[in-house]
């Protein structure tokens, strides 16, 4: 019986979908975001009445921790706060950065998520400056709202400049959460659970049955 079991979830993991590479679904439209992610939580970092830098050390926001990592034209620019010396979005406080020749952001969170997004303004300006990379992924961000959903979470993403360019962008009300999707390997342990299952109901329903005779 043992050899059996083993072999059936081997099986099944056969035929469950690899997860090497993530796929990464972009979405330029808020609302389809939004009904592909899930619930989400929402920073819109109006709480910051002053610029507050994140180049000089890690800045932590709620799940969000932000920091400047390699190149700058202006590190002090990399800062969450109002319009200043950075760049706007909408007029209320955001996220300012300014990365040059493979500088990056890195956002990394408190508990792995599956879908992310927010308002740019200013990225890549109509030139190919910078990249973004998330669950071994490379997508290239752009003005307006741009958001991504992962079929595998993730902890981090960066924002990297890329060799020889240089780039200054801000951004503004953060969506990010997690969506419940099993892995492959969960859900093979899953099909063989209820399998036990289903043997044992349909056992004690055999020992259940009473014979009598007239």
């Amino acid at each position: 019986m043992k050899k059996i079991i083993l072999a059936s979830a081997t099986a099944i993991a056969m035929m469950l979908p690899a997860t090497a590479n993530a796929a990464v679904t972009i979405f330029t439209d808020e609302t389809a975001f939004d009904a592909a992610a899930g619930p989400t939580m929402l920073e819109d970092f109006n709480a910051f009445v002053a610029e507050t830098r994140f180049d000089l050390a890690p800045l932590v926001i709620g799940d969000q921790t932000f920091s400047q990592v390699g190149s700058s034209n202006n590190p002090s620019q990399n800062y969450v706060g109002p319009f200043g010396t950075g760049f706007d979005v909408n007029g209320t406080p955001s996220v300012s950065g300014r990365i040059s020749d493979g500088g990056s952001i890195f956002i990394t969170f408190a508990n792995a998520i599956t879908s992310w997004g927010a308002t740019f303004n200013e990225i890549n300006d109509g030139v190919a400056r910078s990249t973004l990379f998330v669950a071994g992924e490379e997508i290239a961000p752009a003005d307006g709202f741009f958001g991504f959903v992962s079929d595998t979470a993730f902890t981090s993403l960066e924002i990297r400049a890329l060799a020889g360019r240089d780039d200054g962008f801000a951004f503004d009300d953060v969506k990010f959460g997690a969506a419940a999707v099993p892995e492959p390997a969960t859900w093979a342990f899953m099909i063989l659970g209820f399998g036990a299952i289903g043997g044992a109901m349909r056992r004690q329903r055999k020992a259940n049955v009473k014979v009598s005779f007239a």
